[in-house]
């Protein structure tokens, strides 16, 4: 059987069982549909916020002007294909949109100060295009990763190849100005790094392992510009974060995660910019920062959001206007706006409204050992009650050799599929944007390992 069969069998069975669930449970169906507020990002002078918003099923561009009275969201552009992907602020007045179609993820821009809309049509469809760097100090161009890197100009659609890619990579690495300092990729059955000291060299090869399970899975730039973060998966136990200086191959274990396994790295949003924290789950969310200023933002969006999990979507450039997604076990997605002069917090919208709390049951954690005395880490919602009607049931949990989450459909009492389903929605939303490594400004997921039920 051809490699690519067996995983799409996979995604078809899953699908199929999905929708049996979903007969059997109308209140999955609000989960499933798209959310109606999304991708929300705040602009550089923290005094617009854009977003994605779904209504009359349509995809639309809105915007709220915080310099408005009312502050009432308003459309101003309709997407005509399957949504937009993720938002961008390149300046003050000008969004950058990239839009998600089945074979290409094209550009849009939206100039606020002209009134104008500019489509950037397919780039490179034999690659996943992405964005690599918004360039800040360049107002007319961004890096993107289309197989190459290139610089592509937002207002023309030309581009220039910055960095030829070399045989059989499939990530790029750049540092915090934009620049290529690493590349991974694979080829024969083995993984390798890319890397070089200054821009002149020439690429410089690092082994680092098996194809299907490296010894090192490279993740970004390090914040400090000159290593890069990895998980380290030679030591037992889970994987460790190191920093890893490619020069002579030394790593410095940045977080041991002995007994977790960590979900995925921190950057706010923003293409090519550092990396702020490492997210783990234990019983609770836990997360371990690279600095104190952002700490401190965390520590006060929790103080104002004490019954929910909070992260920052979105910051202004001074960051004293924040963008904050909080979820729960009964809120399955919601937006809030913090203004940190004023020391105040405020609703902007629910992620998905159709959403009924009241049917929501709480979540409770749970550790297990497995067959090799780890201790691993998980979170289930039970049915209210127990009748012999088929639901859903989500089992989230961790696995040997990466973070890896089961979603498991069984045949068990109702109020299982529509109580965990309500915590499930962010955890989709949140994953979705979480695969299995961090790409540009979009967060990914490390090293998953297909869960296996009993």
């Amino acid at each position: 059987m051809p490699r690519f069969i067996r995983p799409l069998l996979g995604l078809l069975a899953a699908a199929a069982s999905l929708e049996v669930a979903v007969a059997a449970i109308p209140q999955l169906r609000p989960l499933l549909d798209t959310p109606t507020m999304d991708a929300l990002a705040i602009s550089p002078d923290g005094k617009k916020i854009a977003f994605a918003l779904h209504a009359q099923d349509k995809n639309f561009l809105a915007l709220i002007d915080l310099t408005q009275p009312n502050q009432r969201a308003q459309p101003i552009g309709h997407i005509a294909d399957s949504g937009i992907r993720a938002i961008w602020w390149k300046s003050d007045d000008l969004i950058l949109a990239q839009l998600g179609t089945l074979y290409a993820d094209d550009f849009q821009t939206f100039d606020l100060k002209a009134g104008k809309v500019n489509k950037l049509e397919s780039l490179n469809r034999r690659y996943y295009v992405s964005l690599l760097h918004l360039l800040p100090d360049d107002p007319d161009h961004v890096l993107i990763d289309a197989g190459d890197v290139r610089k592509l100009n937002i207002h023309t659609g030309k581009m220039t190849v910055v960095e030829k890619r070399p045989e059989g990579v499939d990530q790029w690495i750049l540092d915090g100005t934009g620049r290529a300092i690493a590349a991974t990729g694979s080829g024969y059955q083995k993984s390798f790094l890319l890397w070089r000291p200054t821009p002149a060299a020439k690429w410089e090869r690092r082994e680092l392992g098996a194809e299907d399970k490296p010894d090192l899975l490279i993740v970004r730039a390090h914040p400090d510009g000159r290593r890069l973060l990895a998980w380290d998966r030679t030591a037992p136990g889970a994987a460790r974060v190191v920093a890893l200086d490619p020069s002579g191959m030394t790593k410095e274990v940045m977080f041991p995660s002995s007994e977790v396994e960590i979900d995925y790295a921190i950057s706010w949003g923003v293409a090519g910019s550092p990396v702020k924290a490492l997210q783990y789950e234990t019983d609770t969310v836990q997360r371990f920062f690279f600095d104190q200023k952002a700490e401190t933002l965390q520590a006060g969006v929790d103080a104002l959001l004490r019954d929910t999990q909070n992260s920052i979507a979105s910051t202004s450039h001074d960051e004293d206007t924040v963008v904050v997604t909080a979820t729960s076990d009964r809120d399955p997605g919601s937006y809030h706006l913090l203004d940190r002069k004023q020391g105040k917090i405020r609703f902007l919208g629910p992620k998905f409204p159709s959403v009924d709390p009241k049917q929501c049951r709480p979540s409770r954690a749970f550790t297990f050992q497995n067959r090799e005395s780890r201790t691993l880490h998980g979170r289930v919602i039970l049915p209210a009650e127990t009748t012999p009607r088929p639901a859903a049931f989500v089992l989230t949990g961790t696995l040997p050799g990466g973070s890896a989450r089961a979603q498991r459909i069984r045949r068990l009492g109702p109020g299982a599929g529509r109580a965990r389903l309500c915590d499930r929605a962010h955890r989709r939303a949140r994953h979705q944007r979480l695969r299995s490594r961090i790409r540009g400004g979009r967060r990914v997921r490390p090293g998953s390992v297909p869960a296996r039920g009993p």
